[in-house]
């Protein structure tokens, strides 16, 4: 269970770097809570699955990709609203897919300051630190038991229903690129 929770806290880090970005440069409302629990139980729930995979070449991989998009993520939702002062929602991708090389040079040219690139450069150096600490003995040690994989399952569905109930999914960029 130690390893699990190793691979977790680098989630946990990226999330709590977002939260406080989000804080010290806007003002704390209930929309950034919200977004905050949306985040930890995203990364929950990605994480789940690597108890399902039973070789560690395929732990490691599934780690490596998903902790990668995760902190891009994380990235853009978290300049997304530093910029907006609003989360992602399914127009605004419609309008960043509509968007031509030119209109989007002038846009990061007009809304470019140094906290986006601070917290570009953080969020990217963070991801690097994690992908190159995680070790094997990480992913050889997970106690992948019928149990353990039985109340993976369940906490999975009760991420899922969870989200769905408090309307978090609304915060989700997943949700909302697969949503448009």
């Amino acid at each position: 269970m130690r390893n699990i929770i190793k691979i977790y806290s680098s989630y946990l880090f990226l999330i709590l770097i977002s939260f406080l970005f989000e804080c010290v440069f806007n003002t704390f409302n209930l929309e950034i809570f919200h977004h905050l629990i949306e985040n930890v139980l995203f990364a929950i729930g990605i994480i789940c699955p690597l108890f399902f995979l039973s070789k560690i070449g395929l732990r490691k991989l599934y780690y490596y990709i998903s902790y990668s998009i995760f902190s891009i993520i994380i990235c853009f939702e978290t300049l997304y609203y530093y910029i907006f002062k609003t989360f992602f929602s399914s127009s605004a991708i419609f309008v960043a897919l509509e968007s031509n090389a030119g209109e989007s040079k002038e846009f990061i040219s007009s809304y470019g300051d140094f906290p986006i690139l601070l917290i570009i450069i953080i969020i990217f150096a963070t991801t690097i630190f994690f992908l190159l600490k995680r070790k094997n003995e990480y992913f050889i040690n997970l106690e992948s038991t019928k149990k353990n994989k039985l109340i993976l399952a369940i906490l999975f569905v009760c991420i899922l229903i969870s989200i769905r109930v408090f309307r978090l999914y609304h915060y989700n960029l997943p949700y909302l690129i697969y949503k448009s």
